[in-house]
């Protein structure tokens, strides 16, 4: 009876870690997919920029986009290891 009960639990525990290691690789597929959208929105919005008469107001708009992007980028990659 003892050795069937140990059975059940390790069949139990291998069951938790092979959720856990699905939820890491879908987390990690999000997280890579929301790199690629901030990178996409990030060329949007530069793009955007050029659009403005004065050049300080683009230089202005790009530099506030870039910063932003950068600190999502920073985010996400912290996030990736935890």
């Amino acid at each position: 009876m003892d050795l069937q009960e140990d059975l059940i639990q390790r069949k139990n525990e291998i069951e938790k870690i092979s959720a856990y290691t699905s939820l890491r690789k879908g987390l990690a597929l999000l997280i890579k997919l929301k790199k690629i959208a901030v990178l996409i929105s990030m060329i949007f919005l530069v793009i955007v920029a050029f659009q403005h008469k004065h050049p300080g107001a683009t230089l202005l708009q790009i530099l506030v986009t870039l910063a932003s992007t950068a600190i999502l980028l920073i985010f996400l990659r912290v996030t990736e290891f935890f």
